[in-house]
């Protein structure tokens, strides 16, 4: 098994954060009768604020400029029948129902499950 630390790029001293991992390590005794690797790997994962990676458009309309663009321009992209799914959900199952296969089956079904909740 093996143990990675984590440290930000923050961190001024990473060989001291590296090794103070390793004093830890090796001051508890392992489970197994294997030895853990006397250097653990450590990992420096920059950190970076959300408004860092923005683009600058949508930060200079106030944030939601960018959602906005795009979800207009994903309605104007939208056909009939993607309306049609949107307001009436049941239209693509619909569309692809076996009706010889499984209406039968179906309206026995509902059938069963009526007669069975009706008295109850």
């Amino acid at each position: 098994m093996e143990i990675t630390s984590y440290a930000s790029s923050s961190s001024r001293d990473l060989a001291s954060i590296a090794a103070a991992a390793d004093s830890v390590s090796s001051s508890y005794p392992s489970a197994s009768s294997t030895t853990m690797p006397s250097s653990r790997p450590v990992k420096i994962i920059p950190l970076q604020h959300p408004s860092a990676s923005a683009p600058s458009s949508s930060s200079s309309s106030g944030g939601g400029g960018g959602l906005f663009l795009r979800w207009k321009s994903k309605l104007k992209k939208m056909t009939w029948l993607d309306w049609v799914e949107t307001f009436l959900p049941c239209s693509r199952w619909i569309r692809t129902y076996k009706w010889r296969e499984y209406l039968q089956i179906d309206l026995l079904a509902g059938l069963t499950v009526g007669v069975m909740l009706v008295p109850q």
